[in-house]
């Protein structure tokens, strides 16, 4: 099954990677304007494609072999059981574990309470500009 499975899924999933991975390539190279931006999104989706190409093409099936061979048929089922129970509380648990979402919003209402300050303190310095600018104008 699994070499079957792998001969038959090569092509597809070796073809999408690499399209996908060369349309993201000039993004990856680029040096314009704007490109500090592209270039980590670039980088991180080209490396998230080839990660998991290697993943489904060679890890998987190898998983598979192993977990397959010489196995009751009752044992399978509870090792299935087992996995599934373990992959439900790792996803409901990821959240927990994951702050870098949090961080980057406590930085940005930093910044813009940095730059409320500042507005503020110019708004304050040209309405007081203003009455002083006036004040002069209707008293010479």
């Amino acid at each position: 099954r699994v070499l079957k499975g792998t001969k038959v899924r090569l092509r597809p999933v070796l073809m999408t990677a690499a399209v996908a991975s060369l349309g993201f390539l000039p993004m990856a190279l680029s040096n314009s304007s704007g490109a500090e931006v592209q270039r980590p999104l670039a980088t991180v989706v080209i490396g998230g494609l080839l990660t998991a190409t290697f993943l489904t093409l060679i890890v998987l099936p190898v998983l598979y072999a192993l977990f397959e061979r010489n196995k009751p048929r009752n044992m399978k089922n509870q090792l299935n059981t087992a996995m599934v129970i373990l992959l439900m509380i790792g996803t409901i648990m990821m959240p927990k574990f994951s702050n870098a979402q949090v961080n980057v919003g406590i930085i940005a209402r930093q910044r813009s309470l940095n730059e409320e300050i500042v507005n503020t303190k110019w708004i304050k310095f040209a309405k007081s500009t203003i009455q002083i600018i006036s004040a002069s104008t209707i008293n010479p």
